[in-house]
């Protein structure tokens, strides 16, 4: 009785899953049509993705799957997806050669974080007038500050250690890949990886996006593993995610995921073992910083204290879904005490969203508009904003990035279409979706900007991907495994 019961939450899950995921991609064609350029309407760009929409249900139907056993996956050579990733690595430093990386915003304020931890041994900010003891979540800076500890305080440290987080997560995609659905699928991965405009756009930036994307990829690894898997990756898992939040904390709310995706899987005790281990393991990581707060500050702060003033300014009269200096109200008069500052920004925008819940889904969806919209963060960064006289590089940039996700999207629409009945057959490919719905939740709540959807597209190119693989092949790929 029991099974039978998990059999069903599984399916319907799996359903629901798919339904969303199709939702958001159709969502997200009109999106980056529209925010392609301000000449296209809303209708123009909705009429431009029925058209697209509409070709690709053609061509799912006049393109069968492909046919295949799991003796193709394991002929697939290493030495493909070694160079694949070694082009992508020689991309990133030629760009690094032609496009020097000039530090701005946010990655002056990681990198300055660093100073100061290496030369007092305080974790300290001094920022808009007031002194602030965690402020920014520590993940980034003390990475930045152990290269500086490392290369010294060099002007092209940030890349180095970009360069080694890019390859440490392709080589994972390369695995998740192979794992579900075979070489081939590995390969195409990785290949979308090695060429992704934005993200060799940031190679020489001190961003938290690639190191975030790292971590939560590998925290979501769990979720692709067999159930007979041993607890220690399981427990590698935990600690990836906890070293994820303490970077972003966008990240503690991880162990929902492994819930919903035990469920999918719909299997016995072992699975919600291992989810129970690495939940443990993500809030052992966590709370030497929580208690390291707690004694500094005499409040319960899990990571940082600008969550507040985040979530206030998402979610007010003023709000626009992005970004913002300031809200209606005015939370300044509270900075000198950053604990009070945290939590009166959170009651002002929960009471904000209670009073108003009409205004806080139509909020929702312009959020999840900017989400999905652009591509254009690491051509932004490195170029619009350091360099606006490079005009035509600039552009160039921007239509590279506009193509890439534009032929994602479309390769994932056609993909989970085409796939759809493995999919929903074998649950490690329909978790390939939950991370990003995860994401995109997160962000309809709190702010939203292009560059959030950055951890979430390792899991796109995977499902994009999937073009390249079949149903026999991934049946082949989760039966060895």
């Amino acid at each position: 009785m029991t099974r039978d019961i998990r059999g069903i939450i599984a399916r319907l899950l799996r359903f629901a899953v798919l339904a969303a995921f199709l939702a958001e991609g159709i969502a997200a064609l009109v999106f980056i049509l529209n925010a392609s350029s301000q000449h296209v309407s809303i209708p123009l760009a909705a009429f431009g993705g029925t058209l697209i929409c509409t070709a690709v249900a053609i061509a799912t139907f006049r393109i069968h799957p492909r046919t295949g056993t799991g003796q193709m996956v394991s002929s697939t050579p290493v030495w493909a997806v070694l160079t694949t990733i070694m082009s992508g690595l020689i991309l990133r430093i030629l760009w690094l050669a032609f496009v020097p990386p000039v530090q701005t915003s946010d990655y002056v304020r990681y990198l300055q974080a660093a100073r100061n931890l290496l030369a007092t041994h305080t974790y300290a900010e001094f920022l808009m007038g007031h002194h602030f003891r965690a402020f920014t979540p520590p993940g980034l800076p003390f990475l930045l500050a152990a290269g500086m500890r490392v290369f010294g305080d060099r002007s092209w440290m940030p890349a180095v250690l970009n360069c080694v987080l890019y390859v440490f997560t392709a080589l994972l995609i390369a695995v998740i890949g192979k794992r579900l659905a075979g070489g081939r699928v590995a390969i195409l991965a990785t290949g979308l990886f090695a060429i992704w405009p934005s993200n060799i756009g940031m190679t020489g930036l001190a961003a938290s996006e690639p190191l975030f994307a790292l971590l939560f990829l590998l925290a979501c690894y769990i979720v692709f593993l067999p159930e007979q898997s041993t607890w220690g990756l399981s427990a590698l898992g935990g600690v990836a995610a906890g070293l994820a939040t303490l970077t972003r904390p966008t990240a503690l709310a991880l162990p929902v995921l492994w819930v919903v995706a035990a469920l999918i899987h719909g299997s016995g005790n072992t699975r919600w073992r291992n989810s129970i281990i690495a939940t443990s393991l993500l809030f052992v990581t966590v709370s030497p910083w929580t208690m390291r707060n707690h004694l500094i500050l005499g409040a319960f702060i899990p990571v940082s204290t600008n969550g507040g003033d985040v979530f206030y300014r998402a979610n007010n009269p003023l709000a626009t879904g992005t970004w913002a200096a300031k809200g209606e109200l005015d939370l300044s008069p509270y900075l000198g005490d950053e604990v009070q500052w945290n939590k009166t920004g959170f009651a002002w925008g929960k009471e904000w969203i209670a009073a108003h819940p009409l205004g806080f889904l139509k909020l929702a969806i312009r959020k999840q508009y900017i989400f999905l919209g652009s591509d254009e963060t690491g051509i932004y960064w490195s170029i619009e904003r350091p360099y606006p006289q490079w005009k035509a590089l600039d552009l160039a940039g921007k239509v590279l990035s506009f193509l890439w996700w534009l032929i994602l999207w479309v390769l994932m629409l056609f993909a989970v279409v085409q796939q759809r009945r493995a999919i929903l057959q074998m649950p490690g490919l329909i978790c390939l979706l939950l991370p990003f719905l995860y994401l995109i939740g997160i962000h309809s709540i709190f702010e939203s900007q292009d560059r959030y959807h950055i951890p979430a597209v390792p899991f796109l190119i995977l499902t994009a991907a999937l073009v390249f693989g079949s149903g026999g092949q991934a049946a082949a790929c989760e039966e060895k495994n």
